[in-house]
């Protein structure tokens, strides 16, 4: 338990305005349909989606399987946890460096140490090229490049 309490006392040091208001509208919204929650009740009901959505049968080495979409492109940035990467910083610094590319273009944000993985839109594929590739996050340079998924099923 010491790993999620160690998460949370990292996640609690981050901007969380963002997860506030969502909370704040989705407890408005059950309040409309006459369901009064508790923030304890709707916290833990987002944990069990969490922890539903998360992958479930790992492959032997240790990697995760997926069901590609075709209509989307993945990727792969040279940034990870060590440069102070979370999934809400990296969709930040992708959008920030794209025209078009909002929160909900992301799928299968996979943050690791050193790098991560994220999959948008094929057709934003030169965007997320030619937007990301010789910028800087922090102190670092950013170099972001296609990347094809090892499927499951290929194995």
């Amino acid at each position: 338990m010491s790993s999620l309490k160690d998460t949370i006392k990292e996640i609690l040091g981050e901007d969380l305005s963002h997860e506030k208001e969502v909370v704040a509208k989705v407890k408005a919204e059950l309040a409309e349909d006459g369901v009064s929650v508790s923030d304890e009740d709707l916290c833990a009901v987002f944990f069990k989606l969490r922890r539903a959505a998360a992958p479930r049968s790992p492959r032997p080495e240790g990697g995760r399987s997926f069901r590609s979409n075709p209509n989307n492109q993945r990727f792969f940035i040279n940034i990870g946890s060590v440069d102070g990467l979370n999934r809400d910083e990296l969709i930040k610094f992708v959008a920030e460096h794209t025209s078009d590319i909002t929160e909900g273009d992301f799928r299968d944000v996979y943050i690791k140490d050193r790098f991560s993985f994220f999959e948008v839109g094929k057709e934003k594929t030169d965007d997320v090229l030619n937007g990301i590739n010789n910028s800087k996050y922090g102190n670092r340079d950013v170099r972001v490049e296609v990347s094809v998924r090892k499927e499951a099923s290929a194995r």
